[in-house]
């Protein structure tokens, strides 16, 4: 949820920044294996987004950087059964979430996660999201097909 709230930085009185800062003193208690990683990435996304405002920052730069976080982070951790519970709760987070930036870049990080995890029920996982993805938001539709490529990556078959 953290990382989800740090890609619409400045909404919320510049929630993202205090999203990756409070993300980065929970890392032991997320997984102990992130740690040596997010204190050395976390300061510099944190860094990115207090030397711009939400005119200068490239959204979609942004996105991607935490994107490549986030698989990093997954590569790090090494853990397969971690990865799926988090793909899980993702999943579960996807009829929570409204704002429809904040929900594209959910059903990435979905896709991210996903590919990660051999024995997940994926066609199940991504018929939830194609049930709740708004097909007349762009962000969303761009968020899915991610996903759905993401995903494909390692579950050829089944997708």
């Amino acid at each position: 949820r953290l990382l989800l709230l740090s890609s619409c930085p400045y909404e919320g009185e510049s929630q993202g920044a205090a999203a990756l800062r409070l993300l980065q003193v929970l890392s032991f208690s997320i997984h102990p294996a992130t740690v040596a990683q997010w204190d050395k990435e976390l300061p510099a996304l944190v860094d990115q987004l207090l030397v711009n405002t939400m005119q200068t920052l490239p959204l979609q730069e942004w996105e991607e950087k935490l994107l490549l976080f986030l698989s990093k982070t997954l590569d790090g951790i090494g853990d397969e059964k971690w990865a799926g519970q988090l793909s899980e709760v993702m999943c579960e987070q996807m009829e929570t979430v409204c704002h429809p930036p904040q929900k594209g870049f959910l059903y990435k990080a979905l896709g991210i996660a996903l590919s990660q995890v051999r024995n997940v029920n994926i066609q199940g996982e991504l018929q939830q999201m194609l049930l709740t993805v708004q097909h007349s938001e762009a962000v969303e539709r761009e968020g899915m097909s991610f996903a759905f490529g993401f995903a494909s990556m390692t579950h050829y078959e089944d997708v």
